[in-house]
């Protein structure tokens, strides 16, 4: 079986060995162009941020490389090359309108446009598109209500996709909402901390309160979410559990000093979670994340998941605490590709193959784009001393809030004072992101009300 490769990334070093793309997409490229710069999402390297604008002349290079790459052989005068003209632009608005993404992973930055381009080519594409947002293991007995924030992103983008279909300016399938959840990670990592038992009670109960919440807030797009959970490690096969190693040889052979920085910053996290077992295992959870997100690199099919498939497509979605995450993925993925250099074609035309041939998805990469939403600065599924909890609520979050809120200005002063506001304000954003999802506070409260109702009638 040939394998096929996906440029995940244009080198902007090499741009000028494009040829021009037709005169006949220059409109649709100075649009997109615009577009592009308008919307000014940052470039994410995991240890910071960098604005668009610093580097625009060197970007506006690569969206023509991006460009040229994707329209291969298109003439903008056949029905091809029309529908291109006409729909890249929206579908490319869809992913990022209102969608609370802030920063785009450096390496896969222009990743969104190389696939919109694709998409408005051949729309029987969307159905190899993956949107996928994912959830650690926490052993909390009362799920925060902030959890719902996190998902937003996702559904925000099904539904811009969903109004684009309503606008016929394209024919296509909505795509998947993948909702994973990673609770044998946390409970094989942290297992000194955490009791298996509460961790996957609080997976069924968060799992239970989103499948709810899409259902009453979101039930025209609650056909394209689908809930995977990953499988236990004592039933990983042979070849999972080597991949597994081989990625997790990679983060501690690294030479590289941002990737040391990253793992140094995880082990921390580690030490704070699952205190030593936690800390000297933090590695080995850093070298999932690739095969929980399904990431793009060629490696044999594991078992992380029953259904092992890869689309060709794939849209991931995560909190800032994730950045450190993206990273490290960007980097095994890139040290993976190099490994397979060898015996990989990396023409133009090897790249473009697998849009006109049935896909290989248990090995072909896919083209990943790594987003960062300005939701769960501070992780939803752990509940912090200002959240409240799905079934211990007893008055609306704004009213919480503000009373905690109170009592630290009063209370607290100097450094510790600013470090409580800052929590406090990145938690009230993410209430204010449901609150505005559900069309009100009141809206959302009773929601939550008849929800608990439920709870308790259960209970009885």
């Amino acid at each position: 079986m040939q394998e096929k490769l996906y440029s995940t990334s244009v080198d902007s070093s090499k741009h000028e060995q494009f040829p021009p793309f037709n005169p006949g997409f220059q409109k649709v490229f100075n649009q997109t162009t615009d577009l592009i710069m308008q919307r000014a999402l940052l470039l994410e390297t995991g240890h910071g941020e960098q604005n668009v604008n610093q580097i625009s002349r060197d970007l506006k290079g690569q969206i023509s490389a991006v460009f040229s790459l994707a329209l291969i052989g298109v003439n903008p005068d056949a029905d091809e090359g029309k529908r291109v003209r006409a729909s890249v632009l929206p579908i490319l608005e869809a992913f990022t309108k209102d969608t609370d993404i802030r920063s785009i992973q450096c390496d896969s930055y222009l990743n969104l446009l190389y696939t919109s381009l694709h998409l408005s080519r051949d729309p029987s594409l969307f159905r190899e598109l993956t949107i996928s947002t994912g959830f650690g293991g926490s052993d909390d007995s009362d799920i925060n209500i902030r959890v719902p924030s996190y998902v937003i992103p996702g559904l925000k983008t099904l539904e811009n996709l969903k109004s684009l279909q309503q606008r016929n300016i394209i024919k296509f399938d909505l795509p998947t909402f993948r909702i994973f959840f990673a609770p044998y990670s946390a409970i094989s990592i942290n297992s000194a901390e955490m009791a298996a038992e509460d961790v996957l009670l609080n997976m069924a109960k968060t799992h239970d309160y989103l499948s709810r919440y899409i259902t009453f807030f979101h039930p025209e797009i609650l056909p394209h979410v689908k809930f995977e959970v990953e499988n236990p490690w004592d039933i990983h096969n042979e070849i999972t559990k080597g991949v597994l190693d081989h990625f997790s040889q990679l983060l501690i052979e690294t030479q590289d000093e941002n990737i040391q920085q990253s793992l140094s910053i995880l082990r921390e996290r580690g030490v704070k979670h699952g205190n030593e077992s936690g800390a000297s295992h933090s590695h080995v959870y850093a070298a999932m994340h690739p095969l929980l997100f399904k990431d793009g690199i060629f490696h044999p099919p594991v078992n992380i998941f029953d259904n092992a498939e890869k689309n060709i497509f794939a849209l991931s979605i995560g909190g800032r605490p994730e950045r450190l995450f993206n990273t490290i993925r960007s980097y095994i993925r890139k040290v993976a590709k190099e490994q397979n250099d060898g015996h990989i074609a990396e023409s133009i035309e090897s790249s473009n193959d697998i849009f006109n041939k049935p896909p290989d998805y248990l090995s072909s990469p896919v083209i990943s784009t790594l987003a960062i939403t300005k939701i769960g600065n501070t992780p939803v599924y752990y509940k912090t001393k200002y959240d409240l909890g799905v079934q211990t609520h007893n008055e609306p979050p704004t009213v919480y809030l503000n009373t905690m809120k109170t009592y630290i200005v009063d209370n607290l002063s100097g450094a510790e004072r600013s470090l409580e506001l800052k929590q406090l304000q990145d938690i009230e954003n993410d209430i204010n992101v449901i609150i505005a999802d559900a069309k009100g506070e009141n809206a959302l409260m009773g929601f939550l009300d008849s929800l608990n109702a439920e709870y308790n009638s259960e209970l009885t």
